[in-house]
């Protein structure tokens, strides 16, 4: 003590609360007491001993101990545990230890075979052999770091890199001795191709489904592939050398109806065949050439020639010659149509033939066209609204000698025989070919000459193409033939259906001053190369003859060209020089005038027309003989005009006969 205390001693608390309570002695363990004044003070911060003290150096002797600032604030660091270091074990380090410890599982299952190790279960198969008592057990033939226990228990780490865990489809690699030496997931199973099944049968297919086991497919014989539905085969491929249905073709109607892709057709040429209903027509079948609708068979049994052309009553289907689609052309005389007949029946056909008369065509039912052999149906046109067949159909692509037919007669049907083409086979032989300009070629190569028509050989003889009423390819009342007995020459006068019903007259030209115009249709297409006249007494004057077009209400329009004929002599007069370019459309309506260059008195032949004969029925001026359009504002005696625009006048007239050639 530095000096005596001395009474009252206060003694201040920590917390600075002074207890009341008289103390006369003080003792210091482990710390310092200061005297001030009347102050003592007692410090123990400096530790045990009565004094503190300071740390100045700190050292080690161990290698994986590491001090940093080794005086008063020392950093001591342990570093991580290595092969071949000691230090502190990290987490992560532990847990690739633990794992290595966790002991194999031992079984025996099995007799033979190769020991396997899975999910960490080694199986040794108990092999047959004479039995004993295992008196060592080691670790060797490559396996490390496992233990064995005296009782027998073997405990193998994972081998070779393996890691634990689980694989999908794995791929486990095995040596000789039958370790695991590699385990990784594997790619996958998978079907071994090809696949390869019993030949099957039509009740139990080869390959059919779980939920219908008689739907499918199967070998029907060697090389003949067959489709069966419920059963019944309804499909065979190879089935001599074919395609071969066993029941009615049906096309959806999602895929019969185009022109660019044909429902029925060849893989040769994918846009020429047949379709069905083509621009929503129902009931109707067409033929595509080329992706073009050529021909249409319309719901009422009409042929409409691009589709859309059925002609008018009483016209003929005519070739328009090599590389030229076929025409509706109107002639005198001949067939009147429509030919109508009673529906008949499928034993006696309404239409059939006097060789053979329970085979042919009937209606089998309201717009239901039958088709009918030896009185078996076997095509049906409208029924359900669609071509159906009735029986079964063979379709192949080859050739003429097996077309697409039929199962009982292999050679006789339908093929290509060329681009663009669709081809008639009978017996082998070509017969028919639609060309791919739409022409009909008789034999394959026969497409007739323009203005020809089809005309029937008699039974047992083929048809051919003849001109309609003989001679170079002319109508009945043509002027007689000048020239080359091969040009087509035609009587605009006597043309149908204006020029029927009148008889032979003559007109005075001294009248015609201004133009008289009369309609006609065109015969056959092709360009005017001369027109003429059959002048009964001759003039010293000339007739002009113009053919003009017709505008939206069927009125002569625009002039295409005119001839000026020379009436000095008597007889037929042709004129071969023409002033512009007259080319005419067949089955087209036109109209020729004519007029005179002076007022002379020549006389022509014409057509008398008689109360019988078709009048055009235009204006309220016209009676049963206003057949003429005459225009009364244009020029007396001269050319007539380029176009029709003056104000008509309905007039009756003697129809005067001109002719022209193509």
């Amino acid at each position: 003590m530095s000096s005596p205390i001395q009474p009252p001693l206060t003694v201040e608390t920590v917390d600075g609360t002074t207890s009341g309570r008289p103390i006369t002695k003080i003792k210091v363990t482990n710390g310092d007491l200061t005297i001030s004044g009347s102050t003592a003070t007692i410090d123990t911060s400096g530790g045990g001993g009565g004094g503190g003290g300071t740390v100045t150096s700190v050292g080690t002797s161990q290698a994986f101990i590491t001090i940093t600032n080794p005086t008063t604030t020392p950093s001591i660091s342990i570093g991580n545990a290595s092969g071949a270091a000691t230090g502190v074990l990290t987490a992560s380090d532990f847990n690739t230890f633990d794992a290595k410890q966790d002991a194999i599982t031992l079984t025996t299952t099995g007799t033979s075979g190769a020991a396997t190790f899975t999910a960490g279960t080694l199986n040794i198969p108990q092999y047959s052999g004479t039995t004993g008592t295992v008196t060592s057990i080691t670790a060797g033939d490559g396996l490390s770091g496992g233990t064995i226990t005296s009782t027998g228990t073997i405990s193998i780490p994972t081998q070779g890199g393996l890691s634990a865990g689980s694989y999908t489809n794995t791929d486990i690699t095995v040596d000789a001795r039958g370790i695991i030496t590699a385990i990784s997931n594997g790619s996958g199973g998978g079907i071994t191709f090809p696949i390869e099944a019993d030949s099957g049968s039509e009740a139990s297919p080869s390959y059919s489904f779980s939920s219908d086991t008689n739907t499918g497919m199967y070998l029907e014989s060697s090389d003949v592939l067959a489709f069966v539905e419920g059963g019944t085969t309804r499909m065979a491929i190879g089935r001599s050398n074919d395609v071969q249905l066993e029941t009615r073709l049906r096309i959806a109607s999602a895929f019969g109806s185009s022109t660019t892709a044909p429902a029925i057709a060849t893989t040769n040429d994918l846009n020429t065949g047949i379709s069905f209903a083509v621009g929503g027509n129902s009931d109707t079948l067409s033929l595509i050439n080329g992706g073009t609708e050529t021909l249409r068979f319309g719901a009422s049994g009409e042929i409409l020639i691009g589709g859309t052309a059925a002609g008018t009553a009483g016209q003929v289907l005519t070739s328009g010659g090599a590389s030229a689609a076929v025409s509706w052309t109107t002639v005198s005389g001949g067939i009147t149509f429509p030919i109508e007949a009673d529906s008949g029946s499928n034993s006696a056909p309404s239409y059939s033939f006097s060789a053979d008369t329970d085979t042919g065509m009937y209606l089998a039912g309201a717009s239901n066209i039958g088709i009918v052999a030896a009185g078996n149906s076997y095509l049906s046109i409208g029924s359900l609204g669609a071509v159906q067949f009735d029986r079964k159909a063979l379709f192949n692509v080859a050739s003429a000698s097996f077309p697409n037919g039929f199962a009982t007669d292999t050679n006789t049907g339908f093929f290509q025989a060329a681009a663009d083409t669709l081809s008639i086979s009978n017996a082998g032989t070509e017969r028919f070919r639609f060309g791919s300009a739409g022409e009909l070629l008789i034999g394959g190569t026969v497409a007739g000459t323009a203005g020809q028509v089809l005309t029937s050989g008699g039974a047992g003889t083929n048809v051919t193409w003849s001109d309609a009423s003989g001679g170079g390819g002319g109508l009945s009342g043509v002027l007689p033939q000048t020239g080359s007995t091969s040009e087509n020459q035609y009587n605009l006068g006597t043309t149908a259906p204006w020029g029927m019903g009148g008889n032979d007259a003559s007109a005075s030209m001294a009248t015609m001053t201004q133009p008289f115009a009369f309609p006609f249709i065109a015969p056959e297409t092709g360009t005017v190369s001369a027109i003429g006249l059959n002048v009964v007494s001759s003039a010293s004057q000339n007739a002009y003859v113009a053919i003009y077009s017709q505008d939206s209400d069927n009125l002569p329009s625009t002039r295409l060209g005119y001839a000026s004929i020379n009436l000095g002599s008597t007889g037929d007069v042709y004129q071969t020089t023409i002033t512009g370019t007259i080319s005419l459309t067949a089955g087209t309506q036109y109209w020729y005038s004519i007029n005179s260059d002076v007022s002379a008195s020549a006389t022509l032949k014409a057509v008398q027309y008689t109360d019988g004969l078709p009048n055009l029925g235009m204006g309220s001026a016209i009676t049963t003989n206003g057949i003429a359009i005459k225009d009364n504002s244009a020029t007396s005696n001269a050319v007539p005009p380029a176009s029709f625009t003056a104000s008509f006048v309905y007039q009756n007239w003697n129809r005067v006969q001109v002719g022209i050639k193509y």
